[in-house]
Parts: structure tokens; sequence; C-alpha cells
């Protein structure tokens, strides 16, 4: 049968090592979050990108059948 002295350090070491993957994983989910939100500016920047892109694309359509209209 183990000692107290051996259910101590193997406690001991258990604690440390599961202290070691709190902070894994602490600093796992840390990432994750940075990433997402990194993420969403990207695509919030994307978005806003492909309307001004749409909002300009509608223009030179509305032009050009100005320009046609006018031709007629």
């Amino acid at each position: 049968m183990a000692t107290l002295r051996e259910l101590i350090i193997k406690i001991s070491a258990n604690s440390q090592s599961f202290q070691a993957e709190i902070s894994r994983a602490s600093r796992m989910g840390q990432d994750y979050y940075r990433t997402m939100q990194n993420g969403g500016r990207q695509a919030a920047a994307a978005a806003r990108e492909s309307e001004r892109a749409l909002s300009d694309l509608t223009a030179g359509f509305a032009s050009a059948g100005r320009a046609a209209a006018a031709a007629t």
C-alpha cells in the first residue's frame, strides 16, 4: 500500500500537470478569441469593400443606360 508521502507526491504531480493543461487551454482560448475577432473585422471590411464595388458597378450601369437612352 502506498505511503502518505507517495500519495502526496502523486497528487502534487497530478496537480502540476493539471495546472499546465489549464494554462495551455486558456492560451488556446485566447488565441481562438483573437482569431475570431480578427476574422470578424476582416469579414466586415470585405463586406464594405464589396458594397462599394457593387455601388460603383450599379452607378456605371445607370450611366451607360442614360447614355444609351440619350443616343436613341
